[in-house]
């Protein structure tokens, strides 16, 4: 199900998540579904390798990146999350987000419109 290039914008969203067992997994799949539909696409990152990763990526069309180092207590580094994001996503401009946050259609024209005013500002 991954998008065409040709409907894709030049974004791409990335995110790590807790795992998709119970109550979570339903605001998660919802909020991955919500980026999924935005018009025109942005690429898809999901950044990790908990349970239900796999299948959440799958179901929404998104890129699935499992290798991600972590502290020795297990925890994702942030770090790199944000590495990841940047050298796996073909978006010009990478973007994170926590993976309950909802996009609605305003999210594309409200970027657009700062990545538009902000291209002669540098």
């Amino acid at each position: 199900m991954q998008a065409d290039k040709s409907d894709q914008i030049d974004l791409t969203l990335f995110t790590t998540a807790k795992p998709f067992a119970g109550h979570s997994a339903i605001i998660q799949r919802n909020a991955l579904g919500s980026w999924s539909r935005l018009q025109p696409r942005p690429e898809i990152l999901l950044i990790g390798d908990e349970e239900g990763y796999e299948e959440a990526a799958a179901g929404v069309g998104a890129v699935r990146v499992p290798d991600l180092e972590r502290n020795e207590f297990g925890t994702p580094l942030v770090s790199e999350i944000f590495r990841s994001g940047r050298e796996r996503g073909t978006g010009r401009v990478p973007f994170s987000s926590t993976p309950t946050s909802f996009f609605r259609r305003s999210f594309l024209k409200q970027w657009r419109s700062s990545s538009e005013t902000s291209r002669g500002s540098c």
